[in-house]
């Protein structure tokens, strides 16, 4: 699902995609708080996790791509900060409501209040503007990140779109790369293993 919603991301654009992903992900998940049976459960909550797919690596990108190299290994930790405080707050708000359909229901319904309050103000990626031709709106773009900044562009103009396709490499020339691949292993077994543990130890309790 994280796939589609890429490239969603990539065709839809980057604020466009995390709006659609928050209202499925709020949709789906506060009908699963009323589903009549496990089956339905079942499908709404498969539903509603293909949005939280769609927020989790959209929000990744607009994190990431507006700022340059020496920035960007802050910025991927700081796009986890948001799943970091919700799964510090999940406990205390099933200690506070009273059963599971309430807690699904108010914890869907973040992704809502999100997508009415957070989406609307998030600028558009520059990266992505600029790999659709947008050059003007893209300089616009980080014109405005950096006067909040309170710094400036650099003079030099951006580079062309095609010239950054072009440098574009692919998953085999990634893997072929030692250092790449450590990281990569890293990532997927603090994503896949640590947080399925971490997770359902809670469910376990």
């Amino acid at each position: 699902m994280g796939t589609t919603d890429g490239h969603g991301a990539g065709a839809a654009g980057r604020r466009r995609t995390l709006g659609m992903a928050c209202a499925t992900t709020a949709l789906f998940g506060m009908c699963s708080a009323l589903a009549p049976s496990y089956w339905w459960y079942l499908v709404l909550r498969c539903l509603a996790g293909a949005g939280v797919a769609g927020v989790s690596s959209t929000a990744f990108l607009l994190a990431v791509e507006p700022v340059g190299p020496a920035w960007r290994g802050v910025a991927t930790l700081g796009s986890g900060y948001g799943a970091a405080a919700g799964g510090c707050l999940l406990p205390v708000l099933a200690f506070l409501l009273p059963g599971w359909r309430a807690l699904t229901f108010v914890t869907s319904a973040l992704a809502g209040l999100a997508l009415c309050t957070a989406v609307p103000v998030v600028p558009e990626s520059p990266r992505w503007l600029l790999s659709t031709g947008r050059k003007g709106d893209a300089t616009a773009a980080l014109a405005a990140i950096a006067s909040r900044n309170k710094t400036h562009l650099p003079e030099a103009p951006l580079a062309d779109a095609a010239a950054s396709v072009a440098a574009r490499r692919g998953l085999l020339d990634i893997l072929g790369n030692a250092r790449l691949r450590r990281r990569i292993v890293l990532i997927l077994y603090t994503s896949c293993f640590v947080n399925m543990v971490a997770q359902h130890a809670c469910c376990v309790q």
